[in-house]
């Protein structure tokens, strides 16, 4: 294991200096060297994959030029100068190193709404992004209305933080990476990961991505930090890698190197909850490049014969890559740290407005700001209890917070 070796040398070198720092990798020749598929991305078709698959854009520019991965690229929104269409700036001396990155399609866009608001209150200081997957008009609309709250917040706070926005162009893709067309495998799940390398390989530092479903409940400091001090972190999953790894996507990975070797026994991470700390090389050469190659390769993420009965797509590669590095927080219940999974309820705007009013209150109320929405009300409102499964924190039952 490159990263237990790595540890060992850290431990050693806290017994000669005595230092407490817990410094896990210690980045050399070794462990720095990238995990690559020779000259990827050098043609037209992707020489890794299956031959009859079309490519509307040709491979060697879709892995090269971001900007055809999304419509209207870095074409400016004249109602919201602010927000960021295009290229993002990279790290350097903002409010905060985290990014925080959702997204959707129409079916789970109001609980998408919520992750946002959830990012705003677990960090005011960072910078958020957000991944159009296909709403449709009033749901944009509504997206918007919330950029302008959560821009309002930011300069209230004195964030330096942006706001981005991208809406994917699924033309650019092969159908097998398409949501819509390829329903049995969800697309591979493909557009999560690109869209996520896409904002890691321009930001630079933490770049954190967290399902539309979801909602931070109590900060983000356990899991951050788990990134910082391992270089990347996700939370154990169900299941075992045996069961939800198809065994063309262990072939592949095994064959072309880029695991050592594939242990069933292996548990599995959440490819909905991830955080990458880009200061670590270890991470980076070892996980994310070959993350990144793989996504774009259906042989690896998503192999035929491949479905959601029978193999996990991005979550069981990302998992395997981690396992393969030997870190200790990632996957393992003792350092869990979890959102609140699945709380779309049905796209039910009804209900996912009472959770947006619990955030509305808990916003104002945390930072003493006032903040006002286009749609939705901000004053007035009351908060709801809410029981949420899937979650590493307990909920205090006794906690109604005034509106």
């Amino acid at each position: 294991m490159y990263i237990l070796s790595t540890i060992r040398q850290s431990q050693e070198a806290k017994e000669v200096y005595g230092s407490t720092v817990q410094t896990l990798f210690v980045v050399n020749d070794v462990v720095s060297y990238p995990v690559k598929l020779p000259r990827f991305g050098c043609c037209s078709k992707n020489q890794y994959d299956y031959d009859d698959i079309e490519y509307p854009v040709p491979f060697n520019q879709l892995v090269s030029d971001v900007s055809t991965h999304y419509e209207n690229y870095g074409i400016a929104n004249k109602s919201l100068p602010f927000l960021l269409t295009g290229d993002i700036p990279t790290y350097h001396l903002h409010t905060s190193d985290v990014l925080m990155m959702t997204g959707a399609s129409d079916n789970h866009g109001y609980g998408s709404f919520n992750c946002l608001y959830s990012m705003v209150l677990a960090d005011p200081y960072a910078s958020y992004m957000y991944i159009d997957l296909g709403l449709s008009p009033e749901l944009k609309e509504k997206l918007f209305a919330h950029f302008e709250t959560i821009h309002e917040i930011q300069k209230k706070m004195k964030s330096t933080g942006f706001i981005a926005y991208r809406k994917f162009n699924w033309s650019s893709f092969p159908k097998w990476m398409n949501l819509f067309e390829n329903k049995d495998q969800r697309g591979g799940y493909t557009w999560k990961v690109v869209s996520y390398m896409d904002a890691l390989f321009s930001w630079k530092a933490i770049t954190f991505w967290i399902d539309g479903g979801s909602l931070i409940r109590d900060g983000i400091s356990r899991e951050v930090t788990n990134a910082r001090l391992e270089g990347i972190y996700t939370p154990v999953s169900g299941g075992g890698a045996g069961k939800w790894t198809h065994i063309t996507t262990i072939k592949f990975l095994e064959q072309n190197h880029i695991i050592d070797s594939f242990d069933p026994k292996w548990r599995m991470g959440c490819g909905g909850h991830l955080i990458t700390d880009w200061s670590n090389k270890t991470v980076i050469n070892r996980v994310i490049i070959p993350y990144q190659q793989c996504a774009y390769t259906q042989r690896c993420i998503s192999p035929r014969g491949s479905n959601m009965t029978n193999h996990r797509q991005d979550q069981a590669v990302i998992s395997a890559l981690v396992n393969n590095i030997g870190t200790i927080k990632s996957m393992d219940a003792k350092y869990q740290a979890l959102p609140a999974l699945r709380q779309e309820r049905g796209n039910n705007e009804k209900f996912c407005t009472k959770i947006l009013n619990n955030y509305l209150i808990s916003i104002q109320n945390t930072y003493q700001i006032k903040i006002e929405n286009r749609y939705y009300k901000t004053t007035n409102i009351s908060y709801t209890p809410i029981n949420y499964k899937f979650v590493s924190r307990p909920v205090d039952e006794e906690w109604v917070p005034q509106s």
